[in-house]
């Protein structure tokens, strides 16, 4: 019994030691297995604080990362394994790090715009994919690299590694962030891919080449019903933020430039009031009068929406105003379509994309929208830009909101509204009014709901749904917003 306990003694002893000594062991082995085949060192075993390739990573920190300590350039992108570790921050192990279709080395060194395809047709960028690029190297001009060695951290010196979401118009260095999908490589204003967990349009989801400059989907102002809109004075609204607090981003929308002014002289078949309203204004009751509508007496026009340089349309009841919108819609030819192209439908615009237009102007502190300061709406480039006038000077425009006089209150903080100009004159308390069945009252103008009035900042509630200012009342066209 002694001498097996003694045994089983000595047999635990041999076995810790081996454990104690299995790291070292172990890792020696998978050191020398990762470089059994090594030409120049036959034996498999290559010095850990060595450098065999020369990139500027150690032979141990190569097998350490699961790169090849034998090849510079482990994933074949054109940069080596040490640039791409200790410089840029791209994986060495994956030749395309963002998975946008661009390999890391293309988007890194750059791609040089004036250096087009020998044949011109292509369209295509000079690349990394070519033997021999430029790369702009500081103040210095161009330093032209071979590329049948990958460039090292020695040939990218102290230059900064790349840009966010690259705008080669407003950036004029030449360098690419390879962890960004969003870079456009081949400066067509589309990004190459969409960021992770979004659903941004792209060139990869599109199927186009981020390569080819002539290969690109349309911006929605590209389309043939969006080139017919801006020739007809609109601006497509970036959307892609959330306004009114719901959760949901809002998508853009088509709005005029300017507000209406007068063509040709027209006129307009309203109908009756109670059907005007509800067709127009979308009122929470429909105890309008079925009367005939009253008209203005005002000279109606058909409503232009690209100029600054007449009269502003004013002076009508709003039903009139949405009547003449809606018997004006656009259709036209515009380049590139033989057949004549329909246009948004177009109406009143909402209290609510005066306060989405404010919100973008504030945003950028001049009458203009810019996409990508509130959110991304993908339905345009990144650095889209388009001027929205007469929104926030002082002109006062109907939209096609109501409002219960004597219910309001206090308005949402997203209206974006400093002051409110109203006047309970018109039925605020009680009394017989238009939204009384039977009404025997005091007329049509005696209306407690006010069509909702903006100018800039301020709202006007003065108003009832009949009511016609002579003189300050204008308005513009909007599509709805878009699906």
């Amino acid at each position: 019994m002694k001498d097996l306990i003694t045994k089983s003694l000595l047999s635990v002893l041999v076995c810790s030691y081996m454990v104690s000594f299995s790291g070292c062991v172990d890792d020696r082995a998978i050191f020398q297995e990762a470089n059994n085949t090594n030409p120049i060192n036959p034996s498999g075993e290559l010095d850990p604080a060595g450098d065999e390739d020369g990139d500027s990573l150690t032979n141990g920190e190569e097998v350490e990362l699961g790169t090849d300590p034998r090849d510079p350039d482990t994933d074949d992108d054109g940069l080596d394994d040490g640039l791409e570790v200790k410089v840029i921050g791209t994986d060495p192990k994956k030749s395309d790090s963002d998975a946008d279709g661009v390999s890391d080395g293309i988007e890194v060194v750059g791609t040089y715009p004036d250096n087009i395809d020998p044949a011109p047709e292509s369209g295509k960028v000079i690349s990394a994919g070519e033997n021999k690029i430029p790369l702009k190297d500081g103040n210095n001009g161009l330093k032209v690299l071979d590329l049948e060695k990958p460039i090292s951290i020695a040939d990218w010196g102290d230059k900064k590694a790349a840009n966010i979401h690259k705008n080669t118009k407003t950036d004029p260095s030449d360098r690419i962030d390879a962890l960004d999908p969003m870079n456009d490589s081949d400066y067509d204003d589309r990004p190459n891919a969409t960021l992770p967990g979004k659903t941004y349009k792209s060139e990869k989801t599109e199927g186009t080449d981020p390569l080819d400059q002539n290969s690109k989907y349309l911006w929605i102002y590209e389309t043939p019903k969006g080139k017919l809109m801006e020739q007809n004075g609109f601006v497509y609204i970036p959307g892609g933020f959330d306004l009114d607090g719901d959760g949901a981003a809002e998508t853009g929308f088509w709005m005029a430039k300017y507000e209406a002014r007068g063509g040709v002289s027209t006129t307009v078949n309203i109908g009756t009031l109670q059907t005007a309203i509800n067709k127009y204004f979308d009122p929470k009751t429909n105890h309008y009068r079925n009367d005939p509508a009253p008209t203005s007496g005002e000279a109606l026009y058909i409503p232009l929406y690209n100029t600054n340089n007449t009269v502003s349309l004013t002076g009508m009841r709003p039903y009139e105003m949405a009547e003449l919108i809606a018997e004006n819609q656009i259709k036209g030819f515009v380049e590139g379509s033989a057949e004549e192209v329909t246009g948004e439908l177009i109406m009143l615009p909402l209290n609510k994309q005066y306060a989405h237009v404010l919100a973008l102007i504030d945003a950028y502190k001049a009458d203009n929208v810019k996409n990508s300061l509130k959110g991304y709406d993908d339905q345009v480039e990144e650095s889209y830009e388009r001027g929205v006038y007469e929104i926030s000077s002082g002109k006062r425009e109907v939209t096609r909101n109501l409002v219960r006089l004597i219910d309001l209150a206090t308005v949402p903080a997203w209206w974006n509204v400093s002051s409110i100009d109203r006047s309970d004159k018109n039925k605020a308390a009680a009394g017989s009014n238009v939204f009384i069945s039977g009404d025997t009252g005091e007329g049509m103008e005696q209306d407690d709901y006010a069509v909702i009035i903006r100018d800039g900042k301020k709202l006007n509630l003065r108003y009832g749904v009949t009511f016609a200012e002579k003189t300050y009342n204008g308005f513009r066209a909007a599509s709805d917003y878009l699906k």
